[in-house]
């Protein structure tokens, strides 16, 4: 059951409606083909307008989008090669199970026995062989998901569309449909771009990740590149927890600068163009954090005390006040890890790897 992908590229592609609001700021986006590409951003970001724009519900005001080479402007939503899954699945409860997977088949005039053949096909490719005759109701949140999924691929899309569909999914469940899909994208080969708003599912799953805030891309890579070196302090927010130091640039060097802060000096990576006496963050992550015997005036150490000790299974996450901040530092759960530092308790930590960025730059919060 070979499926093929076809790439997608989007050439200086806007949004603005009738009223004046600009939902996408102009911007370039390839696509691969076979590949899964999330786009991740907080609600209202332009997200779910990209999507409905290389589907063909939308018209660009402005730039061109091309799938698999060709250009679809003037081309509507039944006409192009792709399907779009929307968040509430839109099953038809009156039908089986098999009669959802086959429903765009017989709107293509396919015979009911053949109809029949290809969703059976596809229920077993997406694991729900022997659930042809019943209801949606009769099925779990994760098997309707999946019906979705092979209602979709039924019409053979070269590109399928996913608009958050597994945001009303338990914890667990969400975390299963993640292997499923990215399994199911493999077996088919098809294009998959999926939207969310949940880093844990853009990092999983995703070959590429791109970051929109405000309807501008801010970055587009790997899920390593994108957490690892972040482009911009919004990513470096949004994706990830981060503490934050604020500090003023004292030297430059290659690909790093020394900061002084309100806890000393510091030194970190930078990822742009500082001049001394520049205000500045430094960045660095709660699980790249140690507990360390350095004293407070050591370079990247900061001297707190614990505010607050929280288990969470696997790992122990310390919360340490220093002056007027708090700052996280994750542990890993060995058995005993910070038992005896619960309780406001003088503690050193050490923030190593540190990420330094111009104030210029800083975005609102993405915790939004």
């Amino acid at each position: 059951m070979a499926m093929r992908g076809q790439d997608v590229v989007l050439s200086q592609v806007s949004m603005t409606f009738p009223n004046g609001f600009t939902a996408v700021q102009p911007m370039d986006l390839t696509i691969r083909a076979g590949e899964f590409f999330s786009i991740l951003g907080p609600s209202g970001c332009g997200k779910t307008t990209i999507l409905r724009m290389i589907s063909g519900f939308l018209d660009t005001s402005t730039g061109s989008v091309r799938i698999g080479g060709e250009e679809m402007t003037g081309i509507g939503p039944n006409k192009r090669p792709t399907a779009l899954i929307f968040q509430n699945l839109a099953l038809f409860p009156l039908m089986t199970v098999w009669e959802n997977v086959a429903f765009g088949l017989e709107a293509r005039g396919v015979a009911k026995d053949a109809r029949r053949r290809r969703a059976e096909e596809l229920l077993d490719l997406v694991a729900l062989k022997g659930q042809e005759d019943k209801k949606p109701t009769e099925l779990s949140g994760g098997q309707r998901q999946r019906v979705a999924v092979a209602r979709a691929l039924a019409v053979e899309p070269a590109v399928l569309l996913l608009d958050e569909p597994l945001s009303a999914l338990d914890l667990k469940l969400r975390q299963h449909m993640r292997a499923e899909l990215k399994a199911i994208q493999r077996k088919t080969g098809v294009t998959f771009i999926y939207i969310t708003h949940d880093q844990g599912e853009a990092l999983t799953m995703s070959d590429r990740v791109a970051v929109m805030n405000e309807g501008r891309l801010e970055q587009v890579g790997t899920g390593d590149e994108i957490y690892n070196a972040p482009a911009s302090p919004f990513v470096a927010t949004f994706v990830g927890e981060q503490n934050r130091v604020p500090g003023q640039v004292a030297e430059v060097e290659a690909g790093y600068a020394r900061i002084d802060t309100p806890f000393g000096p510091m030194r970190g990576r930078r990822t742009e163009a500082l001049s001394v006496g520049d205000q500045v963050t430094l960045f660095f992550r709660p699980e790249r954090a140690t507990i360390t015997d350095q004293p407070a005036d050591a370079m990247n150490v900061i001297d707190g005390t614990v505010a607050r000790r929280d288990l969470e299974g696997p790992f122990i996450n310390l919360f340490l006040k220093a002056d007027d901040r708090t700052f996280a530092v994750h542990l890993t759960n060995a058995g005993d890890a910070g038992r005896d530092l619960d309780g406001a308790q003088k503690i050193a930590f050490s923030c190593a790897d540190a990420l330094i960025m111009a104030d210029g730059a800083v975005a609102k919060e993405a915790a939004q």
